[in-house]
């Protein structure tokens, strides 16, 4: 006569069947549903008698009927639709082929578990009782064992094809079964961890911590020992799809969807524990990329409203210059008034490379943050576009303005000549904006066969040493420019391109003294020079 596993506890097939807060129906060769568990009957809203000999795509669309682990749309008894996640395995019992379909409710609103074990009631019937009644017994006994192991068998088959974790732990919370979903998502054997370890193995000491810290202000329980917790959270029913970090043998971890339920007997006794986990990796990594996305969306809803603030309030000054000085312009008619009328175009061009310099701003800065800025290295004459930026600058000038402008290298470089230009645009506007009258701006540039240093020194406002480290972020304007039109956009820009170019920024500034820029880009010179 057979006997059983004394390893594992007296579990029947049917009492793991129909006790796992996961969906489970055997299906025949015919596609049938030969049997469900009352979780599944639960999640669709059917009763037993519904789906026997029915066909398993009554629950879920045909064409996923293959798909493991994919999560599609389960049908209920009436029609509605809820997401679900589906695996088969295949076993074969008396020749015969079965298939075991997996179905887990990935949304959960109801979990019940119902009673899994129950007492196995054996006839004792003493040695002076009818020898025919003994004869039977033992007849009997036997079938019932050759039952029993083809339940056992069955069972394992099941258990450890489910794409799940499952495991028994006994009253000492120590593994009494593991299936090999278990053992490869822990990285632990099973001769490793069954009769020798308990539940603890698989949780970060901080965790266990705060869940101690739970049942402490939940039921005022000081508890010592780490199993005891699990224990206790358990019996609490406080491990319902509880999510976790599983610790791995190899010291990383994987995000966890975790049930643990205690077993109960007929007298409400706990006689062991069942655990349950679910890998919830891919919908942690959604959770983090949707949460980028509304973070991006946002900035970029704050973009947009920033913009529309700055510029309804930076427009209007250079607006309004434009239109006074163009009717003031017009007033003067005769050959001697010409000088008033040049200070007035002046004044216009002026407030149109204002609003110009503005615009690209926001332009720029939507390109950065949209990843749409393009590196495209190739030989310039450096000088040469040097020179035509400070041409391009001189209508800015205050009164008694200039640039002092020195070069020292070869004049021919390897770099992107836009994302250059602009920088050296937008620091030497700056520059002449924060500098008084009769002041110089000195842009000193020096190049090597791997370096471009550009240095631009002003003698002006200089910058608040408070306001110093948030001078690369966007939007962002010291406190003594207020008084001065701009869009806070620039430095974040001019930081941004030389990012992009490899290279580095750094300045020095005081008060009333001015603020000297220093610049390093490489200077990509091909090897073959």
């Amino acid at each position: 006569m057979k006997q059983t596993n004394p390893h594992y506890p007296a579990f029947t097939f049917d009492d793991i069947f129909d006790g796992l807060d996961i969906g489970l129906a055997i299906v025949n060769q015919a596609n049938q549903i030969i049997k469900v568990n009352p979780y599944l009957l639960n999640i669709f809203n059917y009763k037993q008698e519904d789906l026997l000999f029915r066909p398993i795509e009554l629950l879920f669309p045909k064409i996923c009927h293959a798909s493991n682990h994919k999560p599609i749309l389960g049908i209920k008894k009436n029609n509605d639709t809820f997401p679900i996640e589906v695996s088969e395995s295949v076993f074969v019992s008396q020749n015969e082929k079965f298939k075991v379909v997996i179905i887990t409710n990935i949304t959960p609103q109801q979990k019940k578990i119902n009673d899994l074990l129950e007492d196995a009631k054996l006839l004792s019937l003493t040695n002076n009782q009818h020898n025919q009644q003994i004869a039977d017994y033992y007849t009997k006994l036997t079938s019932s064992n050759q039952r029993l192991e083809e339940l056992l068998t069955l069972q394992e088959s099941v258990l450890n094809n489910m794409s799940v974790m499952t495991f028994l732990l006994n009253r000492d919370g120590v593994f009494q079964f593991i299936n090999h979903a278990t053992s490869f998502y822990s990285g632990f054997t099973k001769e490793e961890l069954l009769l020798k370890e308990n539940v603890t193995l698989f949780f970060d000491k901080t965790e266990i911590e705060q869940c101690r810290q739970s049942m402490y202000d939940e039921y005022g329980v000081q508890i010592d020992q780490d199993v005891d917790v699990i224990r206790l959270m358990a019996e609490k029913n406080k491990v319902k799809d509880k999510e976790c970090y599983l610790k791995n043998k190899n010291k990383t971890q994987t995000p966890i969807q975790l049930s643990v339920t205690a077993l109960k007997d007929k007298q409400n006794n706990t006689i062991g524990y069942l655990g349950i986990g679910i890998d919830i990796s891919i919908i942690k990594e959604a959770e983090k990329k949707l949460a980028l996305a509304l973070k991006a969306e946002k900035e970029t809803s704050e973009l947009k409203s920033r913009f529309v603030s700055i510029a309804s309030h930076e427009f209007r000054t250079p607006l309004s210059t434009i239109l006074s000085s163009a009717y003031l312009a017009n007033n003067y008619t005769t050959t001697e008034e010409q000088p008033k009328r040049d200070k007035h175009l002046h004044r216009i061009v002026s407030s149109v490379n204002l609003m110009s310099d503005i615009l690209n701003d926001f332009l720029s800065a939507g390109k950065i943050d949209s990843g749409k800025i393009s590196v495209k290295i190739e030989q310039f004459d450096f000088q040469k576009v040097a020179n035509t930026i400070i041409s391009y600058l001189h209508a800015n000038f205050k009164r008694g303005q200039n640039i002092v402008y020195k070069f020292d290298g070869h004049s021919i470089v390897y770099s992107d000549p836009l994302l250059i230009r602009n920088i050296l645009v937008n620091l030497l506007s700056n520059a002449i904006k924060y500098s008084p009258e009769n002041t110089s701006i000195h842009l000193d540039v020096s190049t090597s066969n791997n370096c471009i240093a550009m240095t631009i020194k002003d003698y002006g406002i200089g910058i608040p040493i408070e306001d110093q480290k948030h001078l690369m972020e966007r939007f962002f304007r010291g406190s003594n420019v207020l008084n001065e039109q701009g869009s806070g956009l620039g430095l974040h820009i001019v930081s941004k391109y030389i990012e992009e170019l490899k290279g580095d920024i750094r300045f020095q500034s005081d008060i009333n003294e001015g603020t000297t820029f220093f610049i390093n880009i490489p200077n990509l010179y091909p090897v073959s020079l």
